[in-house]
């Protein structure tokens, strides 16, 4: 039987405490984005899901179409077994999870004194889930990631939107002008 965490130091920032990583204002660092250009009718294969990165997070969001068509977002804990295997707490709803296809997110954002954020990283993995003994197995299929540490923010904004690039080549430009 699995033991599950009973009390959360703070929503989704890992152990609650500021790194000296994370009080600086702007991050010089390096991230990392994985994003699959596949066509939607191309099969998608997985890529090597990283599970030592994985246990830095420590909690998860479920979400998945629910019967009635519309999105449905749940919390729940999750640990990673030895063998590489993912598990997460079943929680109460939805009642029907065996079989589904999911997408589970994994983040970590630490709030900064003076406000913003620093210390941003989040994987989001699809996958189909196993109900087993009252928690669900999670059979990873694709997933993309960020840590800031290795994209800055405004990279990362720059790479994941086209037209964004665009904009901030201009203002590049135009600020060296």
């Amino acid at each position: 039987m699995l033991t599950w965490p009973r009390e959360k130091n703070s929503a989704g920032s890992g152990n609650g405490l500021l790194s000296k990583s994370s009080l600086r204002r702007y991050s010089l660092g390096r991230t990392a984005i994985h994003q699959d250009h596949q066509k939607c009718s191309e099969p998608r294969r997985m890529r090597k899901l990283d599970y030592h990165r994985l246990r830095n997070f420590r909690y998860a969001v479920i979400t998945l179409v629910g019967d009635d068509g519309y999105p449905f977002s749940v919390s729940t804990d999750f640990k990673i077994l030895p063998d590489q295997k993912i598990v997460l707490q079943k929680p109460a709803q939805p009642s029907k999870l065996d079989g589904k296809r999911v997408n589970v997110l994994f983040n970590h954002i630490t709030g900064l004194p003076g406000g913003g954020y620093g210390d941003r990283r989040y994987m989001l993995v699809w996958g189909t889930t196993h109900e087993d003994n009252g928690s669900l197995s999670f059979e990873p299929e694709t997933m993309s990631e960020w840590d800031e540490k290795i994209l800055p923010f405004d990279q990362y904004c720059a790479k994941s939107a086209p037209q964004g690039a665009k904009y901030l080549g201009r203002l590049q430009a135009s600020v060296e002008a």
